[in-house]
C-alpha cells in the first residue's frame, strides 16, 4: 500500500511538473513574440477590429445572397424593381 502511494504522490509530482513546464513555456513564448511583434498592440487591435469588420460585412453579405436564393427576392426588393419598371414604362 505505502508502496502504490508514493506511485500516485510521484505521479501527481510529475504531473504539476508537467503544468508547470506548460505554465513558464506559455509566457516565454508569449514574451517573445511581444518583443518580436513587428506593431504595438494598439495597432495590432485596430488591424484585427477592422479585419473583423471587413469579415463581417463579406459574411453578411453571403448570407443575404444565400437566403435570397433560398427565399427569393425580399418584399423590398420587388418593390423597388415594380418601381424601376413603372418609371421606365412611364418615360
Amino acid at each position: 500500500m505505502a508502496h502504490e502511494k508514493e506511485q500516485k504522490e510521484s505521479g501527481l509530482a510529475d504531473a504539476g511538473a508537467f503544468m508547470l513546464g506548460g505554465l513558464v513555456g506559455a509566457l516565454v513564448g508569449a514574451i517573445a513574440m511581444i518583443w518580436n511583434a513587428p506593431r504595438s498592440g494598439v495597432q495590432t487591435r485596430t488591424e484585427i477590429r477592422e479585419r473583423g469588420l471587413e469579415l463581417r460585412a463579406q459574411a453578411e453579405s453571403v448570407a443575404a445572397e444565400a437566403r435570397e436564393k433560398v427565399e427569393g427576392p425580399s418584399p423590398e426588393a420587388l418593390i423597388a424593381e415594380a418601381k424601376e419598371a413603372a418609371r421606365r414604362l412611364r418615360n
